[in-house]
């Protein structure tokens, strides 16, 4: 558990939790993922 740190799925992220964060950690089937919802 670290302070600061939230977690989510690909499934879920919203635009919000994307642009209110100042770092993100993706792997790869993630950000298919996201590309296919957000494309």
């Amino acid at each position: 558990n670290l302070p600061g740190v939230t977690t989510t799925t690909a499934t879920i992220l919203s635009p919000y939790e994307i642009l209110n964060n100042r770092a993100l950690v993706i792997d790869k089937s993630a950000l298919q993922k996201i590309e296919e919802v957000f494309a």
